[in-house]
């Protein structure tokens, strides 16, 4: 270990060019706080920066795992393991992973800077670091302790009395341009021997005002006398000047300060006392409004100010407060949990704020009375969680540990591909009630979905958030055993339910389960509106996640709306969506639908590889629901041969997640392939039992179909009666006719026909009693449209009523206080205008209750207007009707032409 010595201003550069950047070493910059470290290690990293640098302000408190933390904290890369090490309580396997996590092809060839470094945190680093291939510079005050870590140390010296004489009067040149004259800076130098050689101080000197540089200034002979001087003369608040100086070296905002400073002031006010300070040289202002107070200086001002550790502590603790009601505030969307109610402090700070210095506040929490840490780490762990920064939610839980913090870390690892094993510790090691709507959430994103349905049935639920998240799990895993209309009514629901508790992203997950339950009706115009819901939400609140799993599923509403090339473009978007934020199971369902979007563009080769990769990301995140479906769509897509023994493997697979879904298209396969009618007959018999218990006549239609094939004795009376809406009848001859283009039985009595892939995407639901044929019709709502003027106004406007009226025995004709609200949205489909575009209204026949448009031609000639009618509390789409009014090149009276539906839903 061979140690150099150098002062700020001459010598380093030279010898750091020659430290050969790009080869693991390590070099150590030590010497008093305030000597320059942190500044030539900046310089240092602008002559490198083409190689790469990365800074890391360690702390003299910090301990080696946050320090790599924070460092991997830059990268954002691949975060399941640490995350799941931090979940296990395995230390020793979370450091072992972190060489990897460094990443040599982004992380050779960089330079690391530790800023701030004690020898025993540095020595436990290092070894970690060079196996990473990375070349270290370390600032630190220590000189010994490093012996054992084969480093190069630089000593940094105080500055010689010529160069001290010149950075003084630099500062004092650009405070005064064109004053400073050599009297002043005679009568500076005794300041200057006070300063001891320090940067920072020889600062302060020069920065004093000529006359108490030839007063007072004379008198002072050591660094605590020039400090005491500087802070005796300077114009500012006193309460703001001990406030701002008494605080350990961090980075302080104009709005923390504010935050300290209990005395309200004027606008504008904190930032001109702060920069008043760091014309004096007390203060640094490191970027816009972010201000750092310099070692020295604050280390001797908290010395000579007697009760200095106090103000310090006071301060620290208005700022505590200031930051929990701040982070219970922004978190109370993520989290559901109740907003403070109490009085605010002076200063609130945005989520914006505290994302931008989300360090700082982490350092609050850790060391806060056990009160507030429990809090701040609540809410900390929500922010954190959501914004996907899983390395600091690392840091954060292993320096709180509190049950807050591991209930973060475990969504975090269903987030990003570990929901078995989170599901499995929920299970055995945190069964608590206040973790049963956590362990279903994990079972659930496992694909294990009779585990999630037992585990819901388990939780006991008591406030309003949690039975709306209740309602909204059920509703998924309703969804995915495929019983759409049933999970429509559940996540109907669990809207309304989580707008009621004041949830909004709970709400944005419901309204994307909403849409799924829509898609596998192939309902996509109500997919679509509640996507596009969840969207708004989810960007509202910050979800970025929540976001990707949107494009994924509009992957699906533009594949049944026919647009490809849409769907293609918006499934690739999603994978690199998801590959950034490390969301393994997203990536697997883009890639489980793209295979469909390669399949409608004729493109088979490149659908099995999409399916194929979609498995192994399915198995790689542990959702076995995802991998059952993609080994099944392998073998539909897989060329002719027997399949029959993986299709058992398929079915088993099915089996233990509890889709009956899947069974019963695995069932029908297995026919398909079968040997013989005996056994065909047998198979699907057995899918029309499970396809009759979801009540799904898209399946008993292909039942039928294969029925047919092998001249088997039809069955379900049910599946012939059934007469489909005109856009899924299509489909179903599309499809149909391409099975029969497929089938080619072969001497053994087998089939390599194929059941196209899409035919499983939609689920048609009986209705509510299908054995009865003579039921009667079910009440029905209306639209009434009424032309409210004949001729237009002074403006050319006309007043369209428009009215959704129930029929008599309809459920919302005899419940006043059950009548949902509803909207109605107005599109001009001509060259016109219509106020407003939205408008609230009620069923009912009275026009009172009714929505008024105005309608405004902008020419002559025949008008469309299409009104969209749908729920407000959710939504979901009712119906559209279209409507045209003549205008005619006279005043005459215009017509009102009967509205037709465009899209008919009963009610």
């Amino acid at each position: 270990m061979r140690e150099r010595r150098y002062a700020f201003d001459d010598g380093p550069a030279r010898y750091l060019r020659s430290a050969r950047v790009g080869t693991p070493g390590a070099i150590v910059l030590h010497g008093p706080a305030g000597v320059g470290k942190s500044a030539l290690a900046a310089r240092f990293g602008r002559l490198f920066q083409r190689a790469g640098l990365r800074w890391v302000p360690v702390g003299e408190t910090a301990d080696a795992r946050t320090a790599l933390l924070r460092l991997l904290a830059q990268t954002r890369l691949e975060r399941r393991e640490i995350v799941t090490a931090a979940l296990d309580r395995d230390e020793e396997r979370l450091v072992q992973r972190m060489p990897s996590q460094l990443a040599p092809q982004i992380w050779q060839r960089s330079v690391i800077v530790l800023d701030a470094v004690q020898p025993d945190v540095g020595l436990r680093l290092l070894p970690v670091l060079r196996e990473a291939g990375t070349a270290v510079l370390i600032t630190s005050r220590e000189k010994d302790g490093w012996e054992s870590g084969q480093v190069q140390l630089h000593e940094v010296r105080p500055l010689g009395r010529k160069a001290a004489e010149q950075l003084a009067t630099a500062v004092a040149t650009r405070q005064r341009p064109g004053r400073d004259t050599d009297t002043d800076a005679r009568r500076r130098r005794g300041l200057v021997r006070a300063a001891g050689g320090i940067p920072a101080l020889l600062r302060i000197a020069g920065a004093m005002p000529p006359e108490v540089v030839k007063g007072p200034g004379q008198q002072v002979t050591d660094p605590d006398e020039l400090v005491s001087l500087a802070l005796a003369t300077v114009p500012v608040d006193t309460q703001v000047l001990s406030t701002v100086v008494a605080q350990p070296q961090v980075a302080l905002t104009t709005r923390m300060v504010e935050a300290m400073v209990p005395a309200a002031r004027a606008p504008g006010e904190m930032l001109a006392t702060l920069r008043t300070l760091a014309a004096r040289e007390l203060v640094r202002e490191t970027r816009d409004e972010v201000f750092e107070v310099p070692s020295p200086t604050g280390d001797i001002a908290r010395r000579l100010t007697p009760d200095g550790a106090a103000s310090a502590a006071e301060a620290t603790a208005r700022l505590r407060t200031a930051a929990e009601y701040s982070l219970e505030l922004a978190t109370a969307p993520l989290s559901g949990k109740t907003a403070p109610t109490g009085s605010a402090p002076p200063v609130v700070f945005g989520t914006g704020e505290l994302l931008q210095d989300i360090d700082t506040f982490m350092e609050l929490a850790v060391g806060a009375p056990p009160r507030q840490a429990q809090s701040l780490g609540r809410a900390l762990g929500t922010l954190l969680s959501v914004r996907g920064d899983a390395h600091r939610l690392v840091a954060l839980h292993w320096s709180l540990n509190t049950p807050a913090t591991w209930q973060a870390l475990a969504e975090t690892a269903c987030a990003l591909g570990s929901p078995l094993r989170t599901a499995r510790l929920l299970t055995e090691e945190h069964n608590t009630p206040e973790t049963g709507l956590d362990r279903a959430a994990a079972w659930y994103q496992s694909g294990r979905l009779s585990e999630a349905m037992a585990a819901l049935d388990e939780v006991p639920v008591a406030a309003a958030v949690d039975a709306a998240r209740h309602l909204m799990l059920r509703g998924a895993v309703t969804c995915d055993l495929g019983r759409p209309r049933e999970a429509l009514e559940l996540l109907g629901a669990a809207v309304e339910a989580h707008r009621s508790a004041g949830f909004p992203r709970g709400r944005g997950w419901s309204l994307f389960h909403l849409a799924r339950a829509h898609l596998l009706l192939g309902e996509h115009q109500h997919a679509g509106h509640a996507l596009r819901q969840a969207d708004q939400v989810f960007n509202t609140v910050g979800d970025a996640r929540g976001r990707n799993w949107v494009a994924t599923e509009e992957v699906r509403v533009h594949l049944l709306r026919g647009d490809n090339e849409k769907a293609l473009s918006l499934a690739q978007r999603a994978l690199t969506a998801h590959h950034e934020a490390g969301d393994i199971r997203g990536m697997g369902w883009t890639c489980h639908y793209l295979t469909l979007v390669d399949i409608q563009a004729g493109h088979v080769d490149e659908a099995q590889v999409a399916q194929w990769t979609a498995g192994q990301h399915f198995k790689d995140c542990e959702d076995e629901l995802g991998a059952a479906w993609a080994r099944h769509r392998l073998v539909v897509l897989a060329p002719d041969h027997d399949v029959t023994e993986e299709l058992g493997a398929v079915l088993a697979a099915f089996g233990r997640t509890g889709c009956a879904h899947g069974v019963a298209w695995t069932l029908l396969e297995l026919a398909l392939r079968s040997r013989g009618p005996l056994f065909a007959g047998d198979m699907v018999s057995a899918a029309e039992k499970r396809f009759l218990e979801l009540g799904d006549r898209v399946g008993l239609a292909w039942a039928a179909t294969i029925r047919a094939k092998y001249r088997l004795r039809p069955r379900s009376a049910a599946a012939s009666a059934w007469e489909p809406a005109e856009s899924l009848l299509h489909r179903l001859r599309e499809d149909e006719a391409e099975f029969d283009r497929s089938w080619r039985p072969s001497p053994e009595g087998t089939s390599h026909a194929r059941i196209p892939l899409r035919a499983r995407e939609v689920v048609a639901p009986m209705p509510p009693d299908p054995s009865d044929a003579l039921a009667p019709p079910v009440p029905a709502s209306h639209v009434r449209l009424t032309l409210l003027d004949e001729s237009p106004d002074v403006h050319g406007r006309r007043h369209i009523l428009l009215r959704v009226v129930p029929e008599p025995d309809h459920p919302w004709a005899t419940g006043i206080d059950e009548r949902p609200w509803l909207t109605a949205v107005a599109v001009p489909l001509t060259h016109a205008t219509t106020e407003p575009a939205t408008a609230l209204l009620r069923p009912s026949a009275k026009s009172s209750e009714g929505a008024e448009f105005a309608f405004t031609p902008n020419r002559p000639g025949l008008h469309r207007i299409r009104f969209t009618i749908a729920l407000e509390r959710t939504g979901t789409v009712l119906q559209q009707i279209e409507t045209e009014i003549d205008i005619l090149e006279t005043h005459a009276a215009s017509t009102l032409a009967a509205p037709h539906a465009t899209t008919a839903r009963r009610r």
